[in-house]
C-alpha cells in the first residue's frame, strides 16, 4: 500500500468565518503546501474553509500567527483568524487567558473568556477618500486594504456581483483589497456583508472588516463605541480600551483531522 503524506489540521470557525489551522511544532509544511491550499480550502474536494491558519513558537512572544487566504495568497492578518488561533492557543495551555501576541502586520494583545475573544487591532491612522461612480469610497488598512461602502437596502443588495466588479476593476485592482458594504440599523448597531479578498466571494462575517465599517460609522454616524456589527455569520463588537480598537466575538473548536495530499 503507497504510504500516504498527510498534513494534522484543527478546523475553527469564528463568527462563521472558518479555517483550517497548521501548528508548526507538531510538523514542518510540504514544500508545495502553497500549490495545495486551494485543494484544502475548496468546499467539495477538500476540507473546506475561508483561510489558512499557521500557528509557530516565537523567541519574544508565546507564539506567532500567519494568514492565507484560501486562493494561496498571503495576508498581514485576519481578525477572525486571530480570535479562532487564540481559541487553539487556550486550548494547549500555549497562554493564559490574557496574552500578547506577534503576526504579520505587528503586536496584539487578546483577552479570552469561555465564550468571546478579544483582539487588538493594529490600524493605520490615514484613510483615503475614492469617487467612483458618484459614490464615495472609504478605505482604510487594518492589518490588510479595506473599502467602506454605505448601502440601503442591505439585505437585497447583490453584495457578490457587486464585490467582483470592483475587486476586479482597474482602480482597485492593485490594492487586493477587501470590500465591505454598511447599512446604519441603529445607532449601537451597523449591518456589514462583506466581500473578500483571497476568498473572492462573500464570506459570513469578516473582523477586520468589521473594524473598518465601525470607524466609518464613528466618522461618518457619530456613532460612538460600542458598535456592534451584525453579520450573515452572527455578531461582533468593536469597542475601545487603552487608546486601542478592539474586536470581540465567538470563536470555536468544530474537529481534528488528517488531510492526505501527493
Amino acid at each position: 500500500m503507497k504510504k500516504q503524506n498527510k498534513i494534522l489540521f484543527t478546523k475553527l470557525e469564528a463568527t462563521g468565518n472558518d479555517f483550517i489551522l497548521i501548528d508548526l511544532n507538531l510538523q514542518k509544511l510540504p514544500d508545495n503546501f502553497t500549490s495545495i491550499i486551494p485543494k484544502i480550502c475548496d468546499r467539495h474536494f477538500g476540507i473546506g474553509a475561508d483561510g489558512i491558519l499557521l500557528i509557530e513558537k516565537h523567541k519574544s512572544f508565546p507564539f506567532k500567527m500567519t494568514y492565507i487566504n484560501s486562493d494561496g495568497s498571503y495576508g498581514n492578518f485576519c481578525g477572525n483568524g486571530s480570535r479562532a488561533l487564540l481559541r487553539y492557543a487556550f486550548s494547549k495551555d500555549w497562554c493564559s487567558n490574557e496574552v500578547t501576541f506577534i503576526a504579520d502586520d505587528g503586536i496584539h494583545d487578546a483577552k479570552i473568556t469561555e465564550k468571546n475573544i478579544s483582539v487588538s487591532m493594529q490600524i493605520d491612522e490615514r484613510h483615503e477618500t475614492f469617487n467612483f461612480d458618484n459614490e464615495i469610497h472609504l478605505k482604510y488598512k487594518i492589518g490588510v486594504n479595506h473599502f467602506v461602502i454605505p448601502v440601503k437596502n442591505i439585505e437585497k443588495y447583490d453584495v457578490l456581483k457587486m464585490g467582483i466588479y470592483l475587486h476586479d476593476h482597474q482602480k482597485y485592482k492593485m490594492y487586493h483589497s477587501n470590500f465591505n458594504f454598511v447599512e446604519k440599523l441603529t445607532n449601537s448597531k451597523i449591518r456589514v456583508r462583506t466581500f473578500e479578498n483571497g476568498v473572492n466571494d462573500e464570506t459570513l462575517s469578516c473582523g477586520t472588516g468589521s473594524v473598518a465599517s465601525s470607524i466609518f460609522a464613528n466618522e461618518t454616524y457619530n456613532m460612538e463605541y460600542p458598535i456592534t456589527s451584525v453579520c450573515n455569520g452572527g455578531n461582533i463588537k468593536i469597542f475601545k480600551e487603552n487608546n486601542k480598537i478592539w474586536l470581540n466575538g465567538k470563536s470555536n473548536i468544530i474537529c481534528t483531522g488528517e488531510y492526505y495530499y501527493e
